[in-house]
């Protein structure tokens, strides 16, 4: 039954929230613990009026004492493994069910009871969350209100002529209150939520902001360092093959200089999409800025990412000719390295690739050199 009411009892969390929660749990699982030392204190106070003429009562108060021990136990034990909603129902049943068999022993002893049905309406709605609260409040109301008909509507005062009238407003009180108090939990949970969603979402973003490039919503700089040392010990491990493109377009200050910079913007943002159509889903285009640009290919070797530099050129160059015969053909120069075995770090292969970036560049236009070349004499035409 518990299980199908979980899904409207207990909201989805994420880990932030479940953070906070675990650390609540674990606070509600102290104080239920105090609250059990209370119950013990108790019983050694009713131990020889009741023992002596009633020693059934007071082994099964005993019983259900040691009950919630176990059960803050398990809660404890719930908690530490992650599990934070499970130990929250634990440790709220716990002293829900504690609670209602105290009451029933010993009608005319509230004082404790009242505070483990509070304790387990606490710990419902801040360590569960969503409406569980409710659900202990009701719980609580219905108990209270049997032990108010059946004690002869008589709780606190027990011979006075108005003690029906008091009883019966302590009891209202106290409903008021339980319920009140799922109500208030249940809105700040909710608030709480919605506090941590809304500051993850800004945190998200800020992180999305810190590794795009704003121009072209492409990775940057920082998002290739941390995507190509991931890459790298991914292929180190598995020893897969790993490639990385240096790409420096040719010409672009002309097309700045003569169209002016809000179209050399647009012309960036072309470049990228007509590029990136042509990656694989794995790959990392990354603008470097300015007109250079990046590209980690994972498990491709050198000449598959020379391949993939000569795709990159021809569509740059096919986005080119879009744009009219007045714009300069749209072209770059590229360098490709590849991940080594005696590669110590991942900004070996940043060197060579740069390297072989700048041999290409100095061999004139739309050129691609490939690490190889960097112990190689430059070629006097393109490649």
């Amino acid at each position: 039954m518990l299980d199908r009411l979980r899904p409207f009892l207990t909201p989805d969390r994420s880990d932030e929230q479940e953070g906070y929660r675990t650390r609540l749990a674990r606070a509600m699982t102290l104080i239920a613990w105090v609250l059990l030392l209370v119950y013990i204190v108790e019983d050694l106070a009713y131990l020889r009026s009741i023992s002596s003429h009633d020693p059934a009562s007071y082994v099964i108060e005993l019983t259900s004492v040691l009950a919630l021990a176990a059960m803050g136990f398990a809660a404890w034990l719930l908690v530490r493994a992650g599990k934070v909603v499970d130990g929250g129902y634990v440790l709220s049943t716990g002293l829900f069910l504690t609670s209602a068999l105290s009451l029933g022993l010993f009608p005319g002893d509230l004082f404790v009871q009242i505070t483990g049905f509070l304790f387990s309406i606490l710990t419902a709605g801040s360590v569960i969350g969503g409406a569980s609260g409710y659900l202990f409040a009701i719980g609580a109301v219905v108990v209270l209100t049997l032990d108010w008909v059946t004690s002869g509507a008589v709780i606190i005062f027990s011979n006075a002529a108005e003690a029906s009238l008091v009883s019966l407003s302590f009891l209202a009180g106290q409903s008021a209150a339980y319920i009140g108090l799922a109500v208030v939990l249940d809105l700040l949970s909710k608030n709480f939520d919605g506090i941590v969603n809304k500051l993850k979402s800004q945190a998200d973003r800020l992180t999305e902001l810190a590794n795009t490039d704003p121009l072209t919503n492409l990775a940057n700089r920082r998002q290739l360092g941390e995507k190509l040392q991931h890459e790298f010990l991914r292929s180190r491990r598995y020893k897969h093959a790993l490639s990385l493109l240096y790409l420096d377009m040719d010409g672009f200050k002309r097309i700045n200089d003569r169209f002016g910079h809000l179209f050399g913007d647009d012309v960036l943002v072309g470049a990228s999409k007509a590029m990136q159509a042509v990656l694989r889903a794995s790959d990392l285009l990354v603008r470097l800025g300015g007109d250079e640009f990046a590209v980690l290919l994972p498990e491709t070797n050198l000449d598959g990412g020379r391949e993939v530099a000569v795709k990159l050129r021809e569509a740059l160059a096919a986005y080119g000719r879009q744009l009219g015969p007045t714009v300069p053909e749209l072209s770059f120069c590229a360098g490709v390295s590849q991940l080594l075995d005696e590669d110590e770090s991942a900004e070996a292969i940043i060197a060579r690739a740069d390297m072989a970036q700048y041999l290409a560049k100095s061999s004139g236009q739309a050129h691609i050199r490939t690490q190889r070349g960097l112990a190689e004499p430059m070629p006097a035409a393109k490649t």
